[in-house]
């Protein structure tokens, strides 16, 4: 028996042949096979950074959608509450330099200042049943525009409603 005491392979055992061949280490080393990727997610267990991949690549595939739909969404809300806050302006506009107008010293009378209060607590309740409903109303649709870009479909607007619905698999493109 020879003992190869140098650095080298020993003469009598296989070498490895790292790329024609495709032989891959015992440990579980090597080359990682690519799984099927319908959409922004591939199809095998998932990493922490597979997940956080795959959520910024909807977004940025599909910002578009998203976007229009909060946009829309919060535009109608804040022309909402504009209105509202106008309305209230409007209609105590006299009021406000009996309140915020004084001389320094003088104290403004109970019956303006609660004329100012109780024509903007209607904008401020309308701006919070505003914010609320707008955020379940995003809450609702942005999921089905997310749903689109998980399988890779293209998602028309007109369908965005839609898939908000009891029944989300009418607005599945065909």
């Amino acid at each position: 028996m020879s003992q190869n005491t140098g650095w080298g392979q020993h003469p009598e055992q296989a070498v490895p042949q790292w790329g024609g061949n495709g032989w891959t280490p015992q440990w579980g080393g090597g080359a990682r096979t690519l799984s099927p990727q319908p959409g922004v997610i591939s199809l095998r267990p998932l990493t922490v950074g597979d997940i956080l991949v795959g959520a910024f690549s909807a977004l940025r595939r599909y910002w578009k959608p998203l976007a229009g739909v909060m946009l829309a969404v919060q535009g109608v809300g804040v022309l909402l509450v504009a209105a509202a806050i106008g309305i209230a302006v409007a209609s105590v506009h006299d009021r406000f330099s009996a309140v915020f107008g004084l001389p320094p010293g003088q104290e403004p009378a109970g019956a303006d200042v609660a004329a100012l209060f109780l024509a903007f607590v209607p904008a401020a309740v309308l701006l919070l049943v505003t914010m609320t409903l707008g955020a379940a109303t995003v809450s609702a649709l942005c999921p089905a525009v997310v749903q689109e870009a998980v399988f890779s479909r293209p998602r028309p607007s007109a369908r965005c409603g839609a898939a908000a619905g009891p029944d989300s698999r009418r607005c599945s493109a065909p």
